[in-house]
């Protein structure tokens, strides 16, 4: 594969300039050429054919920047432009009037002899031409999630590839089970620190606000009750790497301000402790709840939430993102067959997904899906464990309707197991009902753990296996075998 370096066109009307600043960004493998003449600015490009352009605000003391830069995003407007300004306080410059614009960058910096700053400034350039060459596919390659077609995603992963360049605090919001996780995680994979420690807490995991003091920040001998010793919190656990820090929006005000002081002077002090720590550790949080609202019900600081809200990432929900659901589908087909040794159809050998079937897919894009990926991804896997042996899904083995409501359980659970033991739920229309009625969330585990206490009682003892169960609705022994994995029921607990 050959390679290709990034071409760049310098607008500007200093040849002095446009000359050192070409040798400066040739060293960092950089192909660059210069135009002194803003009116030649669309042959130049024309010409040239760049990846980028750097351009000028001020063509001697005319400000004729802006209406060079019309002209180019008229007659190219996917091309990455990058405005230079002569100082970051140049009063002839306003970024809101270069919509659409890469970045800007003030001149003088460029001159000012800090080590590294060209090298920074070519990541920026090569990272923005990246950000408009972007495509779904290509942006795919780059992360580990579907981000598919809608151009929310596509958003989101070029903020994320912009988080992961810098260190600053980065907040993710959006709803329950929208993937905020992957989004940290990424952010951490593709920054500097990726190599170091990534430490994960949940604001929600800890009973007490001292224990989620102590887990962020650590605590000495006799803090408080049951602290027998010493401990080291996460921000000095993840020294040099990355803290993700999820559901923010449920710590303790004391916890916040804790978090406040951390961000602002990166030292903490342990609980009880009687000197501050400096913590090198780059933060990310999350939350589902409306930050806003709780500053007004004076839950979260507000302090806080500017300091937070410096880079926001929103990830949409999947009802925002229904276009997706294709590639959602054949994701997680392809993960549960692995997985689970299904043998479910995704693709001809063409690509194409000939065999995710219309009603099925006009099925899940019907639902409104308010657990998002994280319900979209066991409801799918429910279906493929209710395919039994086949191979090719069908709306029957998916255990929801179209308003997303359970049909009505029968109340006395030991009538139908009796009836169960009857065989009146043995056949595979009896089982789709079945497992259409009782989901995961709705008593199956319950049912099945019963079913095998009557087997063990009816027996008399606990030489109990798989296929026994399976027979009482006539599927497969490794259909039941999954089921009981996704149920998470220990089969040898159970037997005992």
């Amino acid at each position: 594969m050959n390679y290709r370096k990034n071409r760049i066109l310098v607008i500007d009307d200093e040849p002095g300039w446009c000359t050192l600043l070409k040798s400066g960004l040739q060293e960092h493998d950089l192909e660059v050429e210069y135009e002194t003449e803003a009116e030649n600015a669309l042959k130049a490009i024309s010409s040239f054919k760049p990846d980028a352009v750097l351009l000028d605000v001020l063509f001697g003391n005319v400000s004729k920047g802006k209406l060079v830069f019309k002209h180019i995003k008229k007659s190219y407007p996917n091309l990455t432009i990058i405005m230079l300004s002569s100082t970051v306080a140049d009063d002839d410059f306003m970024l809101k009037d270069y919509p659409e614009c890469a970045f800007a960058f003030a001149k003088n910096q460029l001159n000012s002899g800090i080590d590294g700053i060209y090298r920074s400034f070519t990541e920026k350039i090569r990272r923005a031409i990246r950000n408009t060459e972007a495509t779904s596919d290509s942006l795919q390659k780059e992360f580990d999630f579907v981000i598919g077609k809608t151009t929310a995603m596509k958003k989101v992963c070029k903020d994320i590839l912009n988080a992961a360049a810098t260190n600053a605090t980065i907040l993710i919001t959006g709803e329950s089970g929208v993937g905020k996780g992957l989004i940290a995680s990424a952010i951490k994979d593709n920054s500097n620190r990726s190599d170091k420690q990534f430490v994960i807490k949940s604001c929600t995991d800890f009973p007490s606000d001292n224990i989620l003091i102590s887990e962020l920040f650590g605590h000495e001998k006799g803090a408080f009750t049951g602290a027998e010793e010493s401990h080291h919190g996460i921000l000095e656990e993840a020294c040099g790497g990355t803290v993700f820090i999820d559901e923010i929006g449920d710590a303790s005000l004391e916890a916040q301000g804790r978090l406040l002081r951390f961000l602002q002077e990166k030292t903490i002090r342990r609980m009880k402790g009687k000197k501050d720590i400096k913590i090198d550790a780059r933060v990310i949080m999350a939350t589902n709840k409306n930050l806003q609202s709780l500053i007004r019900a004076d839950k979260f600081r507000e302090d806080l939430f500017y300091r937070l809200n410096q880079y926001k990432i929103l990830v949409p929900s999947l009802r925002e993102r229904k276009d997706d659901i294709p590639d959602f589908l054949a994701y997680f087909i392809r993960k549960f067959n692995k997985e689970d040794d299904k043998n479910i159809l995704v693709e001809t050998k063409n690509g194409e997904k000939d065999y995710l079937r219309a009603d099925v897919l006009e099925l899940l894009k019907r639902y409104d899906w308010p657990g998002n990926i994280r319900e979209f991804e066991n409801t799918v896997r429910r279906a493929m464990i209710n395919a039994g042996d086949s191979n090719i899904l069908q709306t029957d083995y998916f255990d929801f309707d179209v308003k997303g409501e359970i049909e009505k359980q029968p109340s006395d659970i030991e009538k139908l197991i009796d009836e169960i033991f009857k065989k009146k739920w043995r056949g595979k229309d009896k089982w789709m009902k079945f497992a259409k009625i009782y989901t995961t969330n709705g008593g199956r585990k319950e049912i099945l753990q019963k079913c095998v206490q009557r087997l063990k009682s009816d027996r008399q003892n606990s030489n109990i296996r798989y296929q026994d169960l399976a027979d009482l609705f006539g599927i497969t022994e490794n259909n039941m075998r999954q089921q009981f994995h996704v149920l998470e029921i220990n089969w040898k607990d159970l037997k005992k």
